[in-house]
């Protein structure tokens, strides 16, 4: 079956299973349902499913975190890696994790997240591990393991995890969800648009969903900002950097001089990029006489910030948006964060390379183009307008770019999108124009079914200055099972422990505006209203 599955994918007919039944039942969820079956061999020697094999089924004790769970894991050819976590105490529910960067290990810390609420939990490697197919490695002359990684590897698991649940507790699961960012929220968008009936609600964060063309910001940054002498990630560091890290205070006082305040409030938050004029050209401090310090930019480096800002181009039409104002000051206080604003992403600390460099650095070896080059080196044999149509045989496999998200409204889902405004992997604006483009294709179908929450000063998929640590499932469950469409949703920014600043998420286009009394640091301060 899997075979046909992958000929079909390689033909471009429309997605797969988009009429296939989940076998959920419709039934409501309890607050405590016991196994019938025992955490041993009992529970998989009548597993139905021929392509999976199982490697342990363990009785975890509750500690004071976790509780009591069936720990299950196995294998799905040909090697889709897997691990469903069954509470003794279950409510129902089927929890569904994404995955990061290239995937490659099962998100276990994700997954107790679901498990401490009751829920099942449930998560994917999708097809490769990491320890021995680093980074994109295993999609070298592997056309299947790239399709299980773009899509088929979480459909195969969800499916799997509900037989499974099947089977232990004696009833499927009555409401299943998947929550995700970055990997994880293309891998959300993927599932909508080709199996509608696998979950009845998806958190999509910060996705990485046109993703042969977030693939090409890479080059598009790392030309002008690297010299050839600095690629690779052998152990040679990078010595010069042509915008150096001591710089990036200098460029976010004069991004937050400019544009801070424009939301009538002056708090270290710009609350919608878009509103934000800065031009490099005339807002930076330009260094005179040949004279480059931590206070001034250069005109190569001026030319640089203009094409971060300014969007991706391919001969002379623009593609892709690039990067929103606001995420450009290393966060005061905060630690040495794996993903933050442009320190990590653009820069590298140090000697470091630049992140966003690390991660595509050998995407384009083994995972953008229809054939593998291990001697590919982007930064000095991409060229944007001769080879962006190159990547275009392999957006049948990776691109979660479909508007169509009409069947997955149909049964039922219910979609909850989240974007940090001060994103430096992936494009905040990239988020707003799904949801646009969903709207225009559905209009009242969309309205009824989809939200996306902006959510100003978080980096990607958290961090930054502005109130990044927040709740989607708790609504997202209250909509799917209650029917009560969720508003807005309190954030909170957490400083040394403890929380010193909430404000509201609002569902876009709304943003949080202050009602002129009170303190600026409490959410109950805002109102969600139009722009």
């Amino acid at each position: 079956m899997k075979k046909i599955l992958i000929v079909m994918v390689a033909l471009m007919v429309l997605p797969l299973y988009v009429v296939e039944s989940s076998g959920q039942q419709q039934v409501s969820a309890s607050d405590s349902i016991a196994p019938k079956l025992t955490c041993s061999d009992q529970l998989t020697k009548n597993f139905k499913r021929a392509e999976t094999t199982f490697t342990s089924t363990t009785l975890v004790p509750a500690t004071k975190d976790l509780p009591e769970y069936c720990d299950v894991r196995g294998t799905i050819l040909p090697e889709i890696g897997f691990a469903v976590k069954l509470p003794t105490r279950w409510n129902g529910r089927l929890y569904m994790v994404g995955n990061g960067g290239k995937a490659g290990n099962i998100e276990h810390n994700a997954m107790e997240v679901g498990l401490k609420q009751g829920y099942a939990a449930t998560g994917t490697d999708t097809g490769h591990d990491n320890k021995k197919e680093p980074g994109a490695s295993f999609a070298r002359n592997n056309r299947e393991k790239e399709i299980d990684f773009g899509f088929l590897a979480v459909h195969e698991t969800a499916a799997t995890a509900k037989e499974i649940i099947g089977a232990y507790y004696g009833r499927a699961p009555a409401f299943s969800y998947f929550v995700g960012c970055s990997t994880g929220g293309r891998q959300g968008l993927m599932e909508a648009q080709r199996y509608p009936r696998d979950f009845n609600g998806i958190i999509s964060g910060s996705p990485v969903y046109n993703y042969l063309s977030e693939q090409m910001l890479a080059p598009w940054y790392m030309q002008a900002m690297l010299t050839p002498d600095s690629v690779g990630i052998g152990p040679v560091p990078i010595k010069n950097k042509i915008i150096p890290i001591e710089k990036l205070d200098a460029l976010g006082k004069a991004v937050y001089e400019k544009c801070d305040a424009l939301d009538g409030l002056k708090d270290g938050i710009i609350t919608d990029p878009r509103k934000c004029p800065f031009d490099p050209e005339k807002d930076v401090s330009v260094c005179a006489g040949g004279s480059d310090n931590a206070t001034c930019f250069t005109p190569a480096q001026i030319n640089i910030l203009k094409k971060v800002y300014g969007g991706m181009y391919v001969n002379g039409q623009l593609i892709w948006p690039t990067l929103s104002p606001g995420a450009e000051p290393p966060e005061p206080g905060a630690p040495t964060p794996a993903f933050g604003g442009w320190d990590t992403w653009l820069i590298g600390r140090g000697t470091d390379r630049p992140y966003i460099y690390l991660l595509m650095w050998d995407a384009f070896k083994y995972l953008c183009f229809e054939r593998d080059d291990p001697d590919y080196e982007f930064v000095t044999d991409f060229n944007i307008d001769r080879d962006a149509s190159k990547l275009d045989f392999m957006r049948r496999f990776l691109d979660a770019t479909d508007a169509d998200l009409s069947l997955f409204f149909k049964n039922g889902g219910k979609l909850m999108m989240s974007h940090g405004w001060g994103d430096a992997g992936v494009p905040p604006l990239g988020s707003i124009r799904y949801y646009e483009r969903v709207f225009d294709a559905l209009g009242p179908q969309a309205k009824e079914s989809f939200r996306l929450y902006m959510v100003p000063g978080m980096y990607h998929c958290g961090g930054g200055p502005g109130p990044n640590t927040f709740d989607l499932l708790s609504p997202l469950a209250k909509w799917v099972e209650g029917g009560v469409a969720p508003d807005g949703v309190v954030a909170s920014h957490i400083k040394d422990g403890k929380i010193d600043r909430t404000r509201p998420l609002c569902p876009y286009p709304q943003v949080p505006r202050y009602k002129g009394n009170g303190s600026i640091d409490e959410a109950s301060n805002f109102v969600c209203a139009e722009p």
